[in-house]
């Protein structure tokens, strides 16, 4: 699929306007024989909205859905290697740190060319609200498809820079339980009045971000009672095969823009050059 809309892309930048060619006739006759190699050809370039468009704004947006998918494929392997990093315990700290980070990288990148694209097909001269002509209808179908896949891509969007904001959160709340303390005075102790120690990263998951619940109160939820979540349960292995789900919706839908691209394509090839008259042929 990623080598089919790579060709696309190139081809539909190749095309950039349909072009018909029409030699000019003389004025009028002279006495000399002509010669037809010699004479100047003018040929009159004209561009449908719908081809000028692929090149335009398309052929763009079509780019850097697979720039996206390339980083969104090295999110994966990321969150198993911070799996891996989590069961090593304080001695995976730092090698957990650098996972963290190279995930949090893509997600500038990633937020950045989907609003770009969405810049591209925003555009209310190439896709207009209501379509007056057939090239406009079938620019519209297309933004629909390319829409679809862009919303596949920003559930993984999602995904990646929610598991990031939380392992951040996660780590700053675990690491300040001891300044907080302090700072509150709450827990004081008699050896001179120090703080206690902040609490062993041993027994911190700090895959659980947030105010932990209060087993017996009104809002507490037993994660024993929820389908699915039984012994061995990994919540960062779910957020992969979730990411690995949303990687195929976006291809799916990926697959269906390139079948629209590829027609328009087509019509929007210029027609094969004619073959100059032979003088010699003629009697």
């Amino acid at each position: 699929m990623r080598q089919s809309l790579l060709a696309l892309l190139a081809f539909s930048f190749a095309v950039s306007a349909v072009a018909t060619a029409a030699p000019t006739v003389p004025s009028a006759a002279t006495p000399a024989p002509l010669d037809l190699k010699k004479i100047p050809v003018i040929v009159r370039i004209v561009s449908r909205p719908l081809c000028s468009a692929l090149r335009t704004n398309v052929g763009p947006a079509i780019e850097k859905l697979l720039q996206n998918d390339h980083a969104i494929a090295a999110s994966p392997p990321l969150l198993q290697e911070y799996n891996l990093a989590l069961g090593e315990g304080a001695q995976g700290s730092g090698r957990r740190q650098i996972v963290l980070l190279r995930t949090e990288n893509l997600v500038d990148p990633l937020s950045n060319s989907l609003l770009a694209i969405k810049r591209l097909l925003a555009d209310p001269r190439i896709f207009p609200l209501h379509p007056a002509t057939a090239d406009q209808a079938r620019l519209l179908k297309l933004k629909k498809r390319l829409d679809a896949a862009i919303a596949g891509q920003e559930v993984s969007l999602d995904i990646i820079n929610g598991f990031v904001t939380t392992q951040q959160l996660g780590d700053m709340q675990h690491n300040g339980f001891g300044y907080i303390k302090a700072i509150s005075g709450s827990e004081m102790t008699n050896n001179g009045g120090l703080p206690s120690a902040t609490p062993n990263p041993l027994y911190v998951n700090s895959k659980q971000a947030g105010l932990q619940q209060t087993p017996g109160s009104p809002t507490f939820i037993d994660p024993a009672t929820i389908p699915g979540l039984t012994l061995g349960y990994n919540p960062i292995s779910h957020l992969v095969s979730a990411l690995k789900w949303t990687q195929a919706y976006t291809a799916k839908h990926e697959h269906a823009v390139a079948t629209s691209v590829m027609s328009a394509v087509h019509d929007c090839a210029p027609p094969p050059a004619k073959s100059a008259p032979n003088p010699a042929a003629s009697p």
